[in-house]
């Protein structure tokens, strides 16, 4: 038996136009909140917010059968085409969906702009303690692989290599962690 395969109907291309959307829902471009315009399935009443989370912190809006996320709907509601990149939050909270906190990118530089991961025992966004020897190494990661910045003395030497080389290959998309 084959297993057939999973599609990830989130980050489906509606095919609905932005007009469409835009008589459908209301969208506020200072708080990201959508709001039905007309009498929906259920109880989607003109006036309620629109949409629910899903289980990974995304809003999430039900169009035509269809869940979408928010953030996208707001970039066609907003520019009347569909993303074709990535999107990235600039704050990285996945439900603030205002347009000024939107910005198209690419999965590297989504990866740029992470915080540091939970399980860092250094508490610095690149930096790692070399076991046994007190010292810091800086590293980063570019196009999959890591680049060595240095070992330091101190862990502040180390994440402000690794900040300073951030900046240098990402700008804005950079994200001290």
């Amino acid at each position: 038996m084959i297993a057939a395969a999973r599609v990830d109907m989130r980050s489906k291309k509606p095919d609905f136009t932005a007009a469409y959307l835009r008589k459908l829902l209301r969208y506020n471009r200072l708080t990201g909140v959508f709001r039905n315009r007309i009498q929906r399935r259920g109880v989607a009443r003109p006036g309620t917010i629109a949409g629910c989370f899903d289980s990974h912190g995304y809003w999430m809006i039900s169009i035509k059968g269809f869940q979408y996320k928010a953030h996208l709907l707001a970039w066609y509601y907003v520019h009347g085409k569909w993303p074709t990149r990535e999107m990235d939050h600039r704050d990285l909270a996945r439900h603030h969906n205002w347009i000024s906190n939107l910005r198209l990118g690419s999965q590297a530089l989504n990866n740029a702009n992470r915080r540091r991961y939970r399980n860092n025992k250094c508490g610095a966004k690149g930096v790692y303690q070399e076991n046994g020897k007190g010292r810091f190494r800086a590293m980063i990661r570019v196009n999959r692989k890591g680049i060595h910045l240095g070992v330091f003395d101190t862990r502040k030497e180390a994440h402000a290599a690794y900040v300073a080389k951030a900046q240098e290959l990402f700008g804005a998309f950079a994200n001290a962690g």
